[in-house]
């Protein structure tokens, strides 16, 4: 467990699982560090006989329809995630795609940190601070959450989509953060574009968009940004609730994460 992360509430049983999953498993090597590796089974699709990345994601395959039954037949590769975070995301695809949002000082990045630095478990992880860069805020976020210890975690500033999808080839992240978004929408990034450049470029990698909100407790900008992710979590008092997702039904459960002092 993390200094700070506690499981608060976990209500709701496991959904039914429809298909077979390819889960990714943590294993500890020398240094301490954890890198992914798959235990998987041969896949009968139709897409090359290859295991497919995330329920949602389009299937690259030759055929534009499919029979129902051969998308039943799929594999999806999945995290086994646990310490608390598997009564937000109970079956959570590698890839998943998440939207984020709260009012100011309840807790979106101290959270998103500390989820970062579980996931590094998995894979390579990016977080990118485009809205509050490089303080002593920042110093103390990375050290609470314990990214400071992972040497597969790497932290970027930038606001430049360009740059931004050069930094998550060059790290091989699996799981990047953008905290926040609403600052690539200051410089005019539309979600198509985010779409194309980012999204579709890096279809294995999973994704997770801070979002500033409006007083009412709304997304602040172009709702069309919240259909690019697949589950949708909200932040009230360091308290991290799961509101939707498109790959099961939410489940009744939150996480607390202790106040950063």
């Amino acid at each position: 467990m993390f200094p700070y992360t506690q499981a608060m509430i976990a209500v709701g049983g496991n959904n039914p699982q429809s298909h077979k999953n390819t889960k990714t498993k943590p294993n500890s090597k020398k240094s301490g560090l954890k890198s992914p590796v798959n235990e998987t089974t041969e896949p009968n699709t139709t897409a090359g006989g290859n295991c497919i990345g995330g329920s949602t994601r389009p299937l690259h395959s030759g055929k534009r329809t499919l029979r129902a039954s051969d998308i039943a037949n799929m594999d999806f590769e999945t995290m086994p995630l646990d310490e608390g975070w598997e009564n937000l995301f109970q079956q959570a695809p590698k890839n998943m795609r998440i939207a984020v949002w709260a009012k100011p000082k309840n807790g979106k990045t101290a959270t998103c940190c500390s989820f970062a630095s579980y996931l590094t478990k998995f894979g390579p992880i990016l977080y990118n601070f485009a809205d509050q860069g490089i303080n002593l805020s920042t110093k103390n976020l990375i050290e609470l959450s314990g990214l400071d210890k992972k040497e597969n975690a790497y932290i970027s500033t930038t606001d430049n989509i360009k740059v931004l999808a050069e930094e998550i080839e060059s790290t091989g992240a699996q799981h990047v953060f953008i905290d926040m978004i609403n600052q690539y929408i200051d410089h005019g990034v539309t979600p198509h574009q985010f779409k194309k450049e980012i999204l579709q470029r890096f279809p294995d990698v999973g994704f997770t968009l801070v979002m500033e909100v409006t007083k009412g407790g709304n997304f602040k900008g172009n709702q069309s940004w919240t259909h690019l992710v697949d589950q949708l979590v909200t932040i009230e008092n360091y308290t991290t609730y799961f509101l939707s997702t498109e790959y099961f039904p939410a489940p009744k459960s939150a996480i607390a994460i202790k106040p950063i002092k």
